[in-house]
């Protein structure tokens, strides 16, 4: 039994991380914010999600218009406004 949680606790623990992957539920819920589009009008055309990398490129039709969002760990942002986290 022992083996067993080492192998699969590690792999579970990963698998929790904030940012392993796409959420996407709160992407549709920040571009229905970002642009007043209600969530069912809105479609997640591509991705290019970086998992463990906590980063993606997503291209989404809202209400008709094409946006570009990012992520950031577990932010989602409009890729035209820029990053909302600050830089140095």
């Amino acid at each position: 039994m022992k083996p067993v949680l080492f192998v699969f606790l590690p792999l579970f623990a990963v698998a929790c991380l904030p940012g392993a992957s796409l959420d996407k539920e709160k992407l549709l819920s920040t571009a229905s914010f970002d642009h007043g589009c209600p969530k069912q009008k809105i479609e997640v055309v591509t991705e290019d999600d970086h998992g463990m990398e906590a980063t993606g490129n997503y291209l989404l039709k809202v209400c008709g218009a094409d946006k570009r969002y990012k992520r950031l760990g577990t932010i989602y942002y409009d890729a035209e406004k820029g990053s909302p986290v600050p830089t140095k």
